[in-house]
């Protein structure tokens, strides 16, 4: 019964707490107060905060969001092991878990034992921009920022060697505005525009590095 749901919390690649202890949250704009509430359960000299106010996002949460459920996407950020074999047991920072997993449980506390519920707020699309579905295979090869921590545009985390972003000049950082002069403002707008393409397509890719513009052309 989805109506006894207050929150949704999403732990979605929290293994690999940075030195500068980062962690990004997302949703944190879909329930009136939440971010207050975020801040106040959080000791931000232990645990810097990237919040990002959009319910939406390429992972669990996402159908929650749909229904109308406040949502909290925790992320430590893109990493190269991601989907492979390499991704082992000793890359993971332990006690960086262990603060995330705190400030997890007192969020999570604090909403079980209150007598009031989170009065949801719809922030941002609740499905892919325009309804269209990425095709299957169609990648540029890139790790992008799925918290959205850059405005007006998707930073690119990581770039995979011998793929087709890194085989046209993307470097790691770049900030990707437009695909096909189109633009792309958040992870919503790139999956769409990726949606559209098609295998062996040069497409042109216009991103932004050191806060200069400069436009790539990448074969797919």
């Amino acid at each position: 019964d989805l109506s006894k749901v207050n929150a949704m919390f999403n732990l979605d690649m929290v293994g690999r707490l940075n030195e500068k202890n980062n962690l990004q949250i997302m949703g944190v704009g879909t329930a009136v107060g939440l971010k207050d509430l975020i801040y106040s359960k959080s000791d931000t000299s232990v645990i810097k905060l990237s919040l990002s106010d959009e319910g939406y996002g390429p992972s669990d949460h996402s159908s929650f969001y749909g229904k109308n459920i406040p949502v909290l996407f925790y992320f430590t950020g893109a990493h190269l092991d991601y989907h492979t074999p390499a991704d082992t047991y000793d890359k993971i920072n332990y006690d960086g878990m262990v603060k995330i997993s705190g400030l997890i449980f007192d969020m999570a506390k604090e909403l079980a034992s209150s007598d009031s519920r989170l009065q949801f707020r719809e922030s941002g699309p609740k499905i892919e921009t325009g309804r269209v579905s990425r095709r299957k295979g169609i990648t540029l090869g890139i790790m992008p920022d799925f918290a959205g921590a850059v405005k007006n545009g998707l930073r690119a985390d990581f770039v995979t060697p011998g793929k087709p972003a890194a085989l046209g000049g993307m470097k790691k950082g770049d900030i990707i505005t437009a695909i096909n002069g189109k633009p792309v403002n958040n992870i919503q707008d790139y999956m769409f525009r990726m949606g559209q393409l098609k295998r062996g397509q040069t497409i042109s890719v216009e991103v932004l590095r050191n806060d200069k513009k400069e436009v790539l052309l990448i074969q797919l």
